[in-house]
């Protein structure tokens, strides 16, 4: 079988899987953030969510896809309102790996954004990631440093009522 035009890392680089949880992590943010930030087209994490459905947990991509067709349905936001990747509704162009640190059998990566050759003070996101049988990786949660619960907490929480349709 060959494969042509598929933009995913996991193409590229999940065989053999990577290595460790950083260069797991590092590799799809940097190739999520070029993407996002490109301004070359509209990308939403909506639109992005099918090609990284792979990388998370059942869990954070049925929680994910129920908030996308929510969302779909409304003429106003009624799920997240950010970018549940990066945390932001406004992501910076490049995204760094920082300390890693092992929690049982997750790992909690440090994700801090890089703008003007500087890295932010605090990380901007703590990316939880775990390591299936077959050594691939994959996204448990996002966590920002005041997000309780991370964004499976957030999505959770019952969606509001859509009152605007859309048509």
């Amino acid at each position: 079988m060959i494969v042509k035009g598929v933009e995913h890392p996991v193409v590229f680089t999940d065989w053999p899987p990577p290595k460790s949880a950083r260069e797991y992590v590092q590799g799809f943010y940097s190739w999520y953030a070029e993407r996002v930030a490109s301004g070359a087209t509209d990308v939403s994490w909506m639109d992005m969510l099918r090609l990284a459905h792979w990388d998370l947990s059942s869990e954070l991509a049925k929680m994910l896809d129920v908030d996308a067709v929510a969302q779909s349905h409304c003429g106003e936001v009624i799920g997240i309102d950010f970018d549940p990747f990066l945390l932001t509704q406004d992501p910076a162009r490049r995204y760094e790996v920082g300390a890693v640190n092992r929690e049982n059998d997750r790992y909690m990566a440090n994700v801090y954004r890089i703008e003007g050759g500087q890295r932010g003070r605090s990380p901007d996101v703590i990316a939880e990631v775990a390591q299936r049988s077959d050594g691939s990786w994959y996204f448990e949660n996002f966590y920002s440093a005041d997000m309780r619960g991370g964004l499976l907490a957030i999505l959770k929480s019952p969606l509001p009522r859509c009152t605007v349709p859309k048509p």
